[in-house]
Formats: C-alpha cells, structure tokens, sequence
C-alpha cells in the first residue's frame, strides 16, 4: 500500500471515530434537550475535535503535494474534522488519477464512484 493510500485510510479512520464518538456523547443530551435551538454549532465542535485528532496523528495526506510540512499537517486536521463525506470525495478525484483521468472532480465521476 503507498504512503498516501496509509494516510487517507488513518485519516478516514479517525473521521469516523471522531463522528462516532460524539454522536455517542451527544445522543442522550440531544435526547433530554430536543427543542435547543443551538444544535447547528455540534458541526463546529465535530470539526474542532476532528482537528485536534487529525493534529495529534501527525498523519499528512498531502506531503507528496506540498512541500510545506506544517501547511500539510493543517490540512489533514481540518480533512480528519471535515468527516467522511469529504474524504470519500478526496477517494474519488485519487481514483479518477489513477484510471488515467485528470485528477479532477466533476459530477458524473462522484455517481460512476456511488454505483
């Protein structure tokens, strides 16, 4: 497996442990407290912590990009609290690369992707 293939799957990894967890956590809150008209800012907190966790593997999904190595690192923290769904769109444009494509995201590469 190369590198960058290692640190998309750590990456994904902790986005969804990070997703998990805090639905985890906030799931008997949202339950006692349903009518909070705060709920919209559990997005910001998925994201910090995700951020935090991306931060702490020191994982870099774009070192073979970016010549920076913090700027790097930034990325992959903010791609770990992003979540899944964005990864899933990284997987795509690295796919569509690999098959001989531009590397570019477009619409009918994410449903050719879905199917």
């Amino acid at each position: 497996m190369s590198q960058i293939a290692e640190q998309l799957v750590i990456v994904l990894f902790l986005a969804l442990v990070n997703r998990t967890l805090i639905e985890f956590l906030v799931a008997p809150i949202k339950a006692r407290y349903p009518d909070f008209p705060h709920w919209w800012g559990l997005v910001y907190i998925v994201l910090l912590t995700g951020a935090g966790l991306g931060w702490a593997s020191e994982a870099n999904v774009f070192a073979a990009y970016l010549p920076s190595i913090l700027l790097g690192r930034i990325l992959t923290a903010i791609l770990v609290g992003a979540g899944t769904d964005i990864i899933n769109t990284l997987f795509v444009v690295v796919n569509d690369k690999k098959r001989g494509g531009q590397g570019m995201l477009t619409l009918s590469n994410v449903r050719n992707h879905r199917r």
